[in-house]
């Protein structure tokens, strides 16, 4: 995610061929690391938390792409 603050192109597309990253895409994937961590250290109702983050943030824009 810092890549869009500082603005690092060479970050956020590694390769000129690849697709840039969204910034969803790399909050998802903090979301999934802090829940592996939560599961390792037996904090299981964060996980919950983090679980509703996740649907929300992959939901909401599944909704939006379905109402358009």
């Amino acid at each position: 995610m810092w890549a869009w603050y500082i603005g690092s192109e060479k970050l956020i597309q590694i390769h000129s061929r690849f697709v840039p990253m969204q910034f969803n895409t790399s909050l998802g994937f903090s979301f999934i690391s802090l829940a592996i961590l939560s599961v390792t250290n037996n904090r299981r109702k964060f996980v919950k938390y983090i679980g509703i983050g996740l649907v929300l943030l992959g939901g909401l824009p599944l909704v939006q792409h379905i109402l358009e």
